[in-house]
């Protein structure tokens, strides 16, 4: 019955008809996803929700001690608000988790900072600082940031894999100076054995060297602030979407972000310092970067990276990751 109705059907209702279904079938779904995205975000009350916003939040702080022309008493309007919420999260959950510790050694770091400049920080700020350190046993004043030389950075560079995955570093601090296109383009060309669903390769690549478009791009991320003038070149990571499924929806970024990694990796080898900036905006700002940047409507932007060339001596965030135990469940 099928094929004798595909036969008599004019195709051009065929057509219609498959994009109504699809357009059905992503509505289902996004609504399924969205369900569950508020749920857990804005319905939650779980000890794990609490202290990835809370890492989240601190971890601006820890960026401010990695950049090119630091400031005391940044941070000032995170720490009003977050400190308490520290203090409560301990005084409920204890400090065993890993990330609560960080989280204390990162506020010590910022005390010890400003106490031995002299800069004294508010009075509100201090106290609140004290109160949440309190809580702690053993916290050291030695900062646990990471001190890097450019050599010492890229050290590992060629090293075996666990030794050069343990030396990319997010980096913030660059000189200014030219990245060279042609370590950029090997860089992509070593990124291109990121596997991809199907084999589809979505990824489309956007490298921006003109330095007021990239002035512009970033202005909108908002998440460069402190070291956004001296990017060098902007590489805009963008998905393909026509070439999935409704149910494949989610492929686009799962695909962009596997090359991204991959990126990241090949421009550490490369000698290129580098930081993934995400793209989480609104519409505005979507459309608003597709006026800067010819980004098709077929393409959908998945993050960028900030390039540039590190200076002789710099700081990037240790950035504590959380242990196996709390990410692996063996069934």
């Amino acid at each position: 019955m099928k094929l004798y109705l595909s036969k008599i059907i004019p195709k051009n209702l065929l057509s219609y008809r498959r994009r109504l279904l699809s357009w059905k079938k992503l509505k289902e779904y996004y609504l399924q996803d969205a369900k569950r995205f508020f749920k857990a975000t804005y319905g939650s009350n779980e000890q794990e929700t609490k202290i990835g916003l809370l890492t989240m939040a601190v971890h601006s702080i820890e960026k401010g001690f990695t950049m090119p022309d630091f400031r005391y008493g940044f941070g000032y309007k995170k720490l009003e608000k977050y400190l308490p919420e520290c203090i409560a999260y301990v005084k409920q959950y204890g400090i065993e988790d890993v990330q609560i510790q960080h989280i204390a050694q990162t506020i010590s770091d910022y005390k010890t900072i400003h106490d031995e400049a002299g800069y004294a920080l508010p009075e509100d700020i201090a106290k609140n600082i004290d109160r949440f350190l309190n809580l702690f046993n053993g916290i050291s004043s030695k900062s646990i940031q990471i001190d890097c030389t450019s050599d010492s950075f890229f050290y590992n560079r060629e090293a075996p894999f666990p030794s050069f995955s343990n030396s990319r570093h997010s980096c913030r601090y660059y000189t200014g100076d030219t990245v060279p296109m042609k370590g950029i383009i090997d860089s992509v060309k070593l990124a291109q054995n990121a596997p991809s669903a199907c084999n589809r390769q979505p990824v489309r690549l956007y490298i921006v060297s003109d330095k007021k478009k990239i002035q512009d791009v970033i202005s909108i991320q908002k998440g460069n602030r402190g070291f956004g003038q001296v990017v060098d070149k902007l590489i805009v990571v963008c998905s393909y979407l026509g070439c999935y499924l409704p149910q494949e929806r989610n492929c686009a970024f799962i695909d962009g972000g596997i090359f991204t990694m991959n990126l990241a990796y090949a421009l550490h080898y490369n000698s290129i310092g580098a930081c993934i900036l995400n793209w989480c905006v609104d519409s505005d700002s979507d459309n608003e970067i597709r006026r800067i940047i010819p980004i098709r409507d077929s393409e959908t932007v998945c993050c960028l990276l900030s390039c540039g060339m590190v200076p002789d001596k710099f700081k990037v965030c240790r950035s504590e990751k959380k242990l196996e135990e709390q990410i692996v469940t063996i069934i």
